[in-house]
Order: structure tokens, then sequence, then C-alpha cells
């Protein structure tokens, strides 16, 4: 197969898509447009590689070259523009805790075959979640770690965080904290002071820079942050806000021979750190870099904002 290596790997780790309203050949030319990649694509409590893999499979073959390895990454190479596309197998569910309560959202990008989302009632323990992809060399990530699992309007109480923190310290580098591209500071600051009449044990409205300050509190564990999208494209129009959070790593450490080296690639370079704490020490290309944007007011209202709040359409993440 022909391979068009960027400079870069830019890289989306948390789309869902819609592929009722669109082609896959939609999805990845908005992804080549934005210069993303590599994506992760999600449905809440749902497997979607394997109609994923049903799909591409079905792209004209006179356009399109695809391949499936080894139920972890599907590789599309498109023939006119000669761009690299890499999906990987993800998942994103809502985890609970001891007592079988709602915890967090947490994305499993990697081989998540052994974990039997479907069967774990109410909810699978977020400890298990994390040691079953860490055990199959995935990435383990709590997306939007600060918004409340179940009223994504509000953030977190500080005894959730307390949790939080405690997850942090247990996994250490092992788990990642996710900055969200939907989580908009000026839509949430409204809803947080509603919320904070009847409970003033909130840890406040940007839930983006909460993630931070953690991460930066807990440095000596080596907690990451990454910028996903989230994008929820309801519609071929929604397609554009892929990429507006996304990592991008250096190519001279982007192995593509498959998809288990792919997430390797992205783990390690994780693992080792932003840029941006490196610049002027040797080998600082060697970690990721950050590309945080919010998506516009309209977008997320059409896509997110009055699905979730009038219920309209059926929960997907």
């Amino acid at each position: 197969m022909k391979n068009g290596i960027p400079d870069k790997a830019k890289i989306d780790l948390h789309v869902h898509p819609y592929l009722e309203n669109y082609s896959l050949q939609d999805l990845i030319s908005a992804a080549e447009k934005k210069g993303i990649n590599i994506l992760g694509l999600e449905r809440y409590k749902e497997d979607v590689f394997p109609e994923i893999s049903k799909k591409a499979r079905q792209l004209p073959k006179d356009e399109y070259d695809a391949r499936r390895d080894n139920g972890t990454c599907i590789t599309v190479y498109n023939k006119e523009t000669k761009k690299t596309s890499y999906i990987l197998r993800a998942t994103e569910i809502m985890t609970g805790d001891m007592n079988g309560n709602e915890n967090f959202h947490f994305l499993g990008i990697g081989d998540i075959s052994e974990l039997d989302i479907r069967k774990e009632r109410p909810f699978p323990r977020t400890e298990k979640c994390i040691e079953s992809i860490i055990k199959n060399e995935g990435i383990a990530i709590l997306d939007h770690p600060y918004a409340d699992a179940d009223h994504e309007y509000k953030s977190i109480t500080k005894d959730k965080e307390k949790e939080l923190e405690g997850i942090c310290k247990e996994f250490k580098s092992d788990v990642v904290l996710e900055w969200n591209s939907y989580c908009i500071p000026s839509l949430r600051l409204p809803l947080e002071f509603i919320s904070s009449l009847t409970n003033g044990d909130l840890t406040g409205y940007d839930v983006n820079k909460n993630a931070e300050n953690l991460a930066k509190r807990l440095s000596e564990h080596k907690i990451r942050i990454v910028a996903d999208s989230d994008v929820h494209a309801r519609n071929k129009g929604l397609l554009e806000g892929i990429g507006a959070g996304h990592i991008e790593i250096f190519k001279e450490i982007m192995d593509y021979s498959s998809g288990k080296n792919i997430l390797k690639s992205i783990k390690n370079a994780i693992k080792i750190g932003e840029l941006k704490d490196r610049e002027g020490r040797r080998g600082y290309n060697f970690g990721y870099e950050n590309i945080k944007s919010y998506v516009s007011i309209a977008h997320f209202v059409e896509a997110f904002g009055v699905p979730a709040v009038l219920r309209m359409k059926q929960r997907r993440g």
C-alpha cells in the first residue's frame, strides 16, 4: 500500500460518527481537509469498529485502498489525494464507582475486546476499564473528567475531584486526562451558576482549565492532558468540527507499520510530555503538542446542545 507520511501526525482521538447520515468517504474527506490523519471513532456504549470495518471494505476500489490490522486499526489510502488515514478502534463508556453509581466517562483506544461493556451492570468500575486497556497496550483516557458524568452542564463536586485525584495517583502516566472542544466556558458558566444555587460544592465551570490544573498539581505523577474534539457529527456539515482539539506528534517517532505500533507511538509520545515543556532540551521533538480550540457555539447547539437538553436524540456519548 502506498503511504504518504506527513511531517507530523495529527490525531483526534474522540470523534462520534453517524454513518447512517453520510458516508465513510465524507468523514475521511473532512478529516483530510483538517489535516487529521489518525482518528479514534467512538459510539457511546458500543464498539463501532466492526461497522467502520465493513464500510471500509465497501469503499470504491478504484478510489481507495483499505485494510484492517488485527482488530485495532483500519488503514485507508486515498488514491486521488495520496493521503493515508488511520482509524483506531475505540469506545466511550460510562464507568461506575464501588457503589455502582455513575462515575466518569472513559475512552478506551485500542483493543477493547476483553471488556464486555454490555454485560457490565450497572457500570464497569473505572479502575477495571483502565486496567483492561493497559493490559492490552491501549490508551486510557478520562474524557472531560471535570464535567459531571450524568449532568454534563455542571462540574463535578469536590469529593468527586478527590476520587479523580486518587485514580490519577494510582495509575500515574497510564491514565490521560482530556481537554475537550465541546466544553465551552461561556456556555457552561450560566448553567454552572444555576447548579451552584443548590450545590455549592462544585469545582467550577471551566472544566478544561480544572483538568489542566490537576495535571500541574500532580506533575510528579506525569499526568498528561490530550486535546480532543469530541465532535458529534450528526450530519455531514458537522464533520467540520473534526480536529478542533487534537494532538500532533513528529513523524520521527511515529511507527505506522501496524495498529499496535501506532498506538504505542502515540502512548509513548504522551508519556514523554508536551513539547512546550521540553523546548531547549535534547530530544525535545520526541513528545507531543496539544492544539486546543473550541467548536463554534452554533456547531455545539446543533450537534449536542439541543439534543442533550431536550432529549430529542438517542444518547450516543
